[in-house]
């Protein structure tokens, strides 16, 4: 009976972990990317990237949770650079995105089509905000 209850509450567990995933990948601005800081620990964590009008937001892709996980202000964020790696098999091929946000570095992989979107987002900052795109 115990067991029964752990794997239905699972399962309600993982069906809104894949769902807030698939709605957010289908909401307008929104790109696959992972993070990865580089402190302690660097590893790459899945999630969804979204572009507003002066903001950036990352959601995580293991949260429960509808919220965004980092928020990155255009006017503090910096592009350092991008390495492309190129496609292999049935895979696209993918960047490596080196950013700054108020003095933390941290990098994010993405398709080469989500970085043309980062790249544009980045660019079209308001006059007043530098913009320069590698």
């Amino acid at each position: 009976m115990a067991a029964a209850i752990v794997v239905i509450a699972a399962a309600i567990v993982m069906t809104g972990v894949l769902g807030r995933f698939r709605w957010l990948c289908h909401r307008p601005g929104s790109v696959i990317a992972s993070l990865r800081s580089t402190g302690k620990r660097p590893r790459w964590r899945l999630g969804i990237l979204r572009f507003g009008s002066n903001e950036m937001k990352w959601f995580s892709a293991r949260a429960v949770f509808p919220w965004y996980t980092r928020l990155w202000r255009r006017g503090d964020f910096e592009l350092l650079g991008r390495t492309t790696a190129p496609a292999q098999g049935d895979h696209r091929p993918t960047c490596v995105v080196a950013c700054r946000y108020r003095g933390t570095d941290m990098e994010l992989l993405m398709s080469s089509g989500a970085y043309a979107a980062l790249a544009s987002w980045y660019e079209a900052a308001p006059p007043h905000i530098s913009a320069q795109v590698l």
